[in-house]
C-alpha cells in the first residue's frame, strides 16, 4: 500500500540519513479505509476458494463413488 503525501503520508527525516513514516489525521483515516478494503477483499477472495473447495470435494466424492460403485459392481458379478 503506498500513500502520497497529499494522501497525508509524510516522510520525517532525521540524522544520519534516518527516515521514519508518519501520517496526519487525514493519512490516517485514509490508512484506516486501506485496511478495511484490503480485509473485504481477502474475505471476499477466501470465499471465492471456499466454494471452489466445496465444489471440488463434492466432485471428488461423486467421483469417487461412482468408481467405487463401478468396481462393486463388476467384481460381485458371478462369474
Amino acid at each position: 500500500m503506498e500513500l502520497e503525501p497529499e494522501e497525508g503520508h509524510i516522510t520525517v527525516y532525521g540524522t544520519a540519513d534516518l527516515s521514519t513514516s508518519a501520517f496526519t489525521e487525514f493519512g490516517v483515516k485514509n490508512l484506516q479505509s486501506l485496511i478495511e478494503e484490503h480485509k473485504r477483499q481477502m474475505a471476499q477472495a477466501a470465499q471465492r476458494l471456499k466454494i471452489k473447495w466445496t465444489y471440488w470435494l463434492q466432485r471428488r466424492a461423486a467421483t469417487q463413488a461412482a468408481v467405487l460403485t463401478e468396481w462393486l459392481r463388476l467384481h460381485s458379478a458371478n462369474p
